[in-house]
C-alpha cells in the first residue's frame, strides 16, 4: 500500500501533538483512498478522552459523527493518528487492543526528543486471538 501526506499536514500533527505533551494527543486524518494506494489531505485534532491521558488515548466516537455523515468520494477517514510522548513509534500492546483496525491506517507519532518527533505508519490486522501491524512507508509531498 502507498500512503501520501502533504507535509503541511504531517507539520500540523506535529504542532498539535507537541502543545498537548506530555499527554497523548489524538485525532483523525480525511482524504482518499484508490486501488492501493491512500492519500491524506486532512488533519482534524479530536480530544483525548481517556481518564489517563499521559499513557493512553480514547476518543469519543461521537466526536467521529460529523466527519463520516459528510464523507463523499475524496474525503473520508483514511486513518487515525495519535502521539507516544516518551515511547517509540512502535505501536504499543494497548493500541493493539483498540477496535481501530478497521481504519485503513494507523499512525503514531513519538516525541521522545520532541524537537525531532518520529512518526510511524501502520495497517492493523485483527483476528479471533491477536492483533499484528504491518509498517507503512509514507510518501510526503
Amino acid at each position: 500500500m502507498i500512503v501520501t501526506i502533504k507535509q503541511k499536514i504531517l507539520d500540523e500533527m506535529f504542532t498539535y501533538g507537541r502543545a498537548h505533551l506530555p499527554n497523548e494527543a489524538c485525532g483523525i486524518l480525511l482524504g482518499f483512498r484508490k486501488h492501493h494506494s491512500i492519500c491524506v489531505n486532512e488533519f482534524a485534532p479530536l480530544a483525548n478522552k481517556s481518564k489517563n491521558p499521559r499513557q493512553k488515548f480514547e476518543i469519543n466516537p461521537l466526536e467521529l459523527l460529523p466527519y463520516l455523515k459528510e464523507e463523499s468520494a475524496d474525503r473520508f477517514l483514511v486513518g487515525l493518528f495519535h502521539t507516544h510522548p516518551l515511547a517509540s513509534t512502535v505501536p504499543s500492546g494497548e493500541d493493539l487492543k483498540t477496535e481501530w483496525h478497521t481504519v485503513p491506517t494507523h499512525w503514531i507519532i513519538s516525541f521522545t526528543d520532541p524537537d525531532r518527533p518520529e512518526v510511524g505508519c501502520y495497517r492493523y490486522l485483527k483476528n479471533a486471538n491477536s492483533a499484528i501491524y504491518h509498517a507503512l512507508d509514507i510518501f510526503t509531498k
